[in-house]
C-alpha cells in the first residue's frame, strides 16, 4: 500500500488557519467558472462565525448579482452540511480599485485582475 507524504505545519497552524484554509479551497471551487467581467478582484474572509467575500467590481448589473448568489449557493452546498455550526455566507461588493484601499484586500485573494501597462 503506497504511503501518503507527511505534511508538517507551522507553530501557528491551528484550528483558524484550518478553517481558514479549508474555506479558500471551497470558495475557490464555488467561484470557478463565475468571475464576472465587472468584478476585478474577490476575496474570502473565514471568520469563525461567518464567511465573508469581498468583492471589488467596476459596478453592479442584475447579471453580477445573479453571479454572487450562485458563488454563496454553491459555498452553502459545500459547507452546509459538514460544518457545525452553519455560518452565514455573504458577500461585500466595493466598486472601485482592487488596491489597499479595497477591503478585501487584506484577506484571502481568490481573484484580481491583472491591469498591466505592456
Amino acid at each position: 500500500m503506497p504511503r501518503y507524504p507527511t505534511v508538517t505545519y507551522g507553530p501557528s497552524f491551528g484550528p483558524a488557519t484550518q478553517w481558514e484554509n479549508f474555506v479558500v479551497v471551497q470558495a475557490l471551487q464555488a467561484s470557478l467558472g463565475l468571475i464576472h467581467p465587472e468584478m476585478t478582484a474577490l476575496a474570502v474572509e473565514a471568520q469563525p462565525d461567518a464567511v465573508v467575500l469581498h468583492a471589488c467590481i467596476q459596478g453592479s448589473t442584475p447579471e453580477l448579482t445573479e453571479v454572487f448568489q450562485d458563488i454563496i449557493g454553491d459555498l452553502k452546498a459545500a459547507l452546509d452540511p459538514i460544518t457545525d455550526p452553519v455560518v452565514p455566507i455573504t458577500v461585500r461588493t466595493y466598486i472601485g480599485d482592487s488596491g489597499p484601499e479595497w477591503p478585501g484586500y487584506p484577506f484571502r485573494r481568490l481573484y484580481m485582475r491583472y491591469v498591466g501597462t505592456d
